[in-house]
């Protein structure tokens, strides 16, 4: 009888030994169960936002540059800080910085103004127009064409030509200066006077590029002509008002009007590039 006793005693603790044991196990199994589930979760989710993060990249098309047109301090800051203070400028840097980590750019450029004390295009270089009575702003004739006479701007190595502390400008990043011959200069490709191209075409040709989306400062000057410029040396051109803004409103809308006559791409936000 004892015997008995000692084996179903010796059965009943191997058989609350083989519990615990498969009860142990069973978490195990259920826990590595849910942590793969876990990892799947998260694989699909990254899936998902790599699926649209190409989407969205598929809508620039390929060799496709961003050039970002004189956003400097002279232009950008309100008056008096900014000695050509363009309207509304401050509202278009952080979207400038929007687009260049929204888009996968091939080749991002920055045009600046550049211009030597005394430049031409300076009414302070013609004390001879205000004595003929012609103001800041209007128009005299240099070299056979017009040329407007604005206030100094832009002086080389001056803290008005540099770019806007917020701009997102990076080191290496490929820089044209214009105007710093005797023409002015408002497109970043070549002098008003059309004598002097800047290094930019043969910067795009060499990366092979074939797009280029404009943005910057002003609509109506520097903008526009680099726009138009571009559009004459073969790229497919898109400009986006919501990044640009005009000296003058007037002029600005005479310029769009151009652009869309020469089949410059003009779209109203980024999200339509």
């Amino acid at each position: 009888m004892q015997q008995l006793q000692k084996l179903s005693l010796m059965t009943t603790l191997a058989t609350a030994t083989i519990a615990r044991r498969f009860a142990f196990l069973h978490a195990l199994a259920v826990s590595d169960s849910s942590n793969k589930l876990k990892s799947i979760q998260q694989t699909q989710s990254r899936d998902k936002t790599t699926a649209r993060n190409l989407q969205q990249q598929q809508t620039l098309p390929p060799k496709t540059a961003l050039l970002v047109i004189d956003v400097q301090n002279d232009f950008a800051l309100p008056a008096p800080s900014g000695s050509l203070s363009v309207p509304g400028a401050l509202e278009v840097i952080p979207k400038i910085n929007e687009l260049r980590k929204k888009f996968p750019f091939d080749f991002v450029a920055f045009s600046q103004d550049w211009h030597r004390p005394g430049h031409p295009s300076f009414y302070s270089t013609h004390p001879e127009a205000k004595e003929n009575g012609i103001q800041l702003f209007e128009k005299i004739q240099i070299h056979g064409r017009d040329q407007v006479l604005w206030p100094d701007h832009c002086k080389w190595d001056s803290y008005g030509a540099q770019f806007h502390p917020d701009l997102d400008y990076r080191n290496g990043d490929f820089v044209v200066q214009k105007g710093n011959r005797d023409a002015d200069s408002y497109s970043a490709f070549m002098d008003n006077d059309r004598e002097y191209p800047t290094p930019l075409h043969a910067e795009l040709q060499w990366r092979e590029i074939t797009h280029v989306v404009v943005v910057g400062l002003a609509l109506d000057f520097c903008v526009g002509n680099t726009a138009l410029d571009a559009k004459e040396l073969g790229y497919q051109v898109t400009v986006v008002l919501d990044l640009t803004r005009p000296v003058y409103q007037e002029e600005g809308v005479e310029m769009v009007k151009q652009m869309q006559g020469k089949h410059v791409r003009v779209v109203q936000s980024m999200d339509q590039i």
